[in-house]
């Protein structure tokens, strides 16, 4: 036998299917899987991912809802103002100072409370009352702080 790096294939053997380079060959991946249908794994990612849009998908929804109570919950504390100070509105920049400041330490009945607190002491000015809020807030997050630190 030579040690020739070149096949010679008969092209008889190519027609009955014997060789290398025969036709039955053809639409078989190197695995010899046929290639008309998706192999199993291939299957499961998109099982994983049909998952992961689904999880996704409930993940938005919650941030909607989450997004909708608090906003109502502000607007609450907004309308405890307004009892006292018929034209007083929160600014964005308020509302924003409020969410991430206040809401994430305090729960909105507390808030709630000190709003009327604030409103009941403070009764000629809404900017005033504004700042005893805070104040009041601030008292309790750092009396809060002491008491579990």
């Amino acid at each position: 036998m030579s040690s020739s790096r070149w096949v010679t294939v008969h092209p008889d053997q190519a027609a009955r299917g014997h060789g290398p380079f025969s036709f039955r060959s053809i639409g078989v991946g190197k695995s010899n899987n046929d290639l008309n249908c998706a192999p199993d794994n291939l299957i499961n990612k998109i099982e994983v991912i049909k998952e992961k849009e689904a999880q996704l998908k409930e993940y938005k929804r919650l941030m909607k809802s989450k997004k909708t109570r608090i906003t109502k919950e502000i607007n609450e504390l907004e309308n405890i103002l307004k009892g006292t100070y018929s034209k007083s509105v929160f600014t964005e920049k308020t509302r924003a100072y409020i969410k991430n400041t206040f809401m994430v330490r305090l729960d909105i009945e507390t808030l709630k409370d000190n709003m009327e607190k604030a409103c009941a002491k403070i009764s000629d000015d809404a900017n005033e009352a504004y700042r005893y809020f805070c104040g009041i807030c601030w008292n309790q997050i750092k009396k809060k702080g002491r008491k579990y630190g």
